[in-house]
């Protein structure tokens, strides 16, 4: 079964005569278009960034153990990216508990999962930690000409 979130790209022939004649602009004058085909063509054949999570921020301390959550193949479907606000407290044993969301995303349910695993430097008492953890698609963005 195909599963999305597993894809990975797959590169047609480097070469054939019809793409050899396209890059080379033999159909260019074909369209009135204010993007060569030749352009075009090339440009489809640049390879897409894969997407990343970062974390952003961390207030007051940094994690000493901090998996970042993977990308949910929802979010990547629906081209959603973005950044994640957690807050949450963590004991003096250095984990992490009641954590919670400054809003509703489809990012939240991965973050949550990562944040559980999270370990902080152990202290006399805990303290409340906040974060944020920025999901990005890295979608090349149109370019006009």
């Amino acid at each position: 079964m195909f599963d999305p979130g597993k894809a990975e790209a797959t590169s047609l022939p480097i070469e054939t005569p019809i793409l050899h004649r396209l890059r080379s602009g033999q159909f260019d004058t074909l369209f009135d278009s204010k993007q060569l085909l030749s352009e075009l063509a090339r440009q489809a054949a640049q390879p897409v960034p894969s997407p990343n999570v970062v974390l952003q921020d961390y207030s007051p301390a940094a994690p000493i153990e901090a998996e970042l959550p993977g990308y949910p193949p929802i979010a990547k479907a629906a081209h959603v990216d973005g950044k994640v606000s957690v807050s949450f407290h963590v004991t003096p044993d250095g984990r992490t508990e009641n954590i919670s969301f400054a809003k509703q995303t489809l990012m939240q349910n991965a973050t949550q999962v990562a944040v559980e695993k999270w370990r902080f430097p152990e202290t006399k008492e805990g303290h409340e930690e906040h974060v944020t953890v920025e999901f990005k698609l890295n979608c090349p963005s149109a370019q006009p000409h």
